[in-house]
C-alpha cells in the first residue's frame, strides 16, 4: 500500500506537466516536425528555469507556414517574432488581400522569418531583405540561404533613411538583447570602432533591389518610418502594395493615411498588428 501511494503521488506530480507538455506539443506540430516541437518545448521549460544561454542558437525545422530550417537566438525577442510569423501568421492579413505577387523587398527584414513566410506564400517572387543590424544580418543570410541559392532572394545590409548617409547603432533605451528593436542615428562622423551602417534612400534602396515595381514592400523598422516618408516620395510611384508597422507616433509623425490617398493607395487597417495600403483595390 505504501508503495503504491508512493507511485500515485508521483503520478500526480508528473501528471500536470505531461498534459502541459501534450498541450505544446498539438499546438505546434502543425507548424514544427517532432523533433523541433521537442527542441522548442524544452527551451520553454529552460526558459522558464532562467537556464538559457546568452549565445545558445535554436534551430527548428518548420513545415508550415513555410517549410525551411530556421536558426534563432535563444536569449531575446527571436522566439516571440518565431511565433508571430510562423504560429500566429501576422502577415496573413496582407497577404489575403494581395493575391498576387512577383517582387517584395522586406525593410528590417530581421533574421529572415518574414522573407521565408512571404516566399512561401508567393511561390513565384523574388525577394530582397534588407536589414542594418549586423548579427540580426548574419542569421538572416542564414536562414534564407536556400533562397538565396535558389536564385529567388538578395540581401543587403543597410538601414532605410531619407538620404544616402553614413549611420551608427543608437542608444539602446529597452533590452539590449530585443535586436529587433535596433535602431540607427546619423552622425558627422563615423569612426571604426562604431561601425559604420549604410543608410539608404528608398529610390536607392529600390535601384539596387533591380525591381522597376514592387509588388510588396513589407515594412517593419523600429520607428524608422519617419525617414522612410521623409524627403522625396516619388518612389511611392513604384509600390502596389504596402503592409507596415508602425511604432509610437510614427503614423501621425509621417501623414500616412494622407500620404496613401495622394498616391491612391486604399488603407486597410482591420489588424491590430499590420496596417495595408494598396495601390488597387483587388477582388
Amino acid at each position: 500500500m505504501k508503495m503504491f501511494c508512493t507511485a500515485r503521488r508521483s503520478l500526480a506530480r508528473l501528471l500536470p506537466h505531461n498534459l502541459w507538455t501534450l498541450a505544446f506539443l498539438s499546438e505546434w506540430l502543425p507548424n514544427l516536425t517532432l523533433r523541433s516541437a521537442l527542441r522548442l518545448r524544452s527551451y520553454e521549460v529552460r526558459k522558464g528555469r532562467d537556464r538559457i544561454s546568452k549565445d545558445a542558437l535554436l534551430v527548428l525545422d518548420v513545415l508550415w507556414p513555410m517549410k525551411a530550417r530556421v536558426v534563432l537566438r535563444e536569449v531575446g525577442s527571436d522566439p516571440a517574432t518565431f511565433e508571430e510569423i510562423v504560429k500566429v501568421q501576422v502577415y496573413k492579413v496582407a497577404v489575403d488581400l494581395v493575391p498576387r505577387c512577383e517582387t517584395i523587398l522586406d525593410l528590417g527584414a530581421n533574421i529572415g522569418l518574414a522573407s521565408l513566410y512571404l516566399a512561401a506564400r508567393y511561390p513565384t517572387c523574388n525577394v530582397f531583405a534588407v536589414e542594418p543590424n549586423p548579427f540580426s544580418y548574419n542569421l538572416l543570410t542564414v536562414n534564407v540561404s536556400d533562397l538565396v541559392a535558389s536564385g529567388r532572394c538578395r540581401t543587403l545590409q543597410a538601414a532605410v533613411w531619407d538620404s544616402n548617409v553614413a549611420l551608427m547603432p543608437a542608444p539602446m533605451t529597452g533590452e539590449r538583447e530585443h535586436y529587433s528593436a535596433f535602431s540607427v542615428q546619423a552622425v558627422a562622423e563615423v569612426t571604426k570602432d562604431q561601425g559604420q551602417i549604410l543608410g539608404l534612400t528608398m529610390r536607392e534602396l529600390l535601384d539596387r533591389s533591380g525591381f522597376e515595381r514592387c509588388d510588396f514592400l513589407k515594412v517593419d523598422i523600429e520607428g524608422a518610418e519617419v525617414h522612410l516618408f521623409s524627403g522625396d516620395l516619388r518612389w511611392l510611384d513604384r509600390v502596389e502594395a504596402i503592409a507596415i508597422e508602425f511604432h509610437g507616433q510614427s503614423r501621425a509623425q509621417t501623414n500616412f493615411d494622407e500620404l496613401m490617398r495622394q498616391y491612391r493607395f486604399r488603407i486597410h487597417d482591420h489588424d491590430a498588428h499590420t496596417v495595408v495600403a494598396l495601390k488597387h483595390v483587388r477582388d
